[in-house]
């Protein structure tokens, strides 16, 4: 009986070094792009609208009154603007159609009067607003009106300089400030989070578990040992793990026959005497 080898244990295989997470890369750029972009974009719509809430502040000359329309109820601001244009206006003023850069920090010193079509004085109270530089204009706040109901109103402007014009609307800075808001918040949100999403793409993903293969005959917990009578000269099959190929082709095992041992010499008769009889032994 011949006890065929055992394969030694197989080496533990293991999985190869993980990929990286290429679609959550891929996101993580998409969302800061995005982000940054959508960001900017709402940024430079806000200023177009700041400017275009400017253009469309009503003016009124110096020296004249001016007829206003307004078509809706609310607060507005009255801005002393130093710089900018006027173009043409309802009312008795001559002075239309002027270009004005006051120089200097200084304010010029100007009485406001408004009434409403009865002939109703409108208060004015102290100036509550932001001052503008935008599309051309440069303007202060200096007093705010409350108006009840939509309706035509007359405002008289009057001072010793003439370098300046007066002008009346909401806030342009309000009209952009939403969208400067969302724009600062979509940079930030995109930024942070795309970052993230792109570490944690550049991560390469965790290797698998490692896979034991079956253990040889024989081993602890393996299958068991067989055993089978060769006969001499006969090949004995390169023994494989049950379930698991080898790792390489392996040769078969010659068994030579068993050598049987050489007959021992046969020990040599005695010399004979003359006449057919043994030699006497020699004393």
């Amino acid at each position: 009986m011949v006890q065929q080898p055992s394969e030694p244990f197989a080496p533990a295989s293991t999985s190869p070094s993980g990929s990286r997470r290429k679609g959550m890369l891929i996101a993580g750029l998409v969302v800061l792009i995005g982000g940054v972009g959508g960001g900017a974009a709402a940024f430079v719509t806000a200023g177009s609208q700041v400017e275009d809430g400017v253009k469309s502040l009503a003016r009124a000359p110096v020296g004249c009154t001016t007829t206003l329309e307004f078509d809706k109820a609310g607060t507005f601001t009255v801005f002393v603007e130093t710089k900018g244009s006027i173009g043409s206006v309802r009312g008795d003023c001559s002075n239309t159609e002027a270009t004005y850069d006051r120089g200097g920090s200084s304010l010029p010193d100007v009485t406001l009067t408004m009434v409403n079509d009865s002939g109703d004085e409108v208060s004015l109270d102290d100036g509550v607003g932001a001052s503008y530089d935008a599309a051309g204009f440069v303007g202060k706040p200096i007093n705010s009106v409350t108006i009840d109901a939509a309706g035509t109103f007359e405002l008289t402007v009057a001072s010793d300089e003439s370098d300046f014009a007066v002008s009346v609307g909401k806030n342009p800075k309000q009209s952009g400030a939403g969208l400067k808001t969302i724009g600062l918040a979509a940079m930030i949100g995109g930024g942070v989070l795309g970052l993230a999403l792109i570490l944690l793409g550049l991560r390469r993903k965790a290797s698998g578990p490692a896979t034991l293969q079956s253990p040889p005959p024989g081993a602890p917990g393996g299958a068991p040992q067989q055993w089978a009578a060769q006969q001499p000269g006969a090949y004995a099959p390169a023994p494989t793990s049950f379930g698991v190929a080898p790792p390489q082709q392996q040769q078969p095992i010659y068994i030579p026959p068993a050598q049987q041992p050489a007959p021992a010499p046969a020990p040599s008769p005695p010399p004979m005497a003359p006449g057919g009889w043994p030699q006497p032994p020699q004393g």
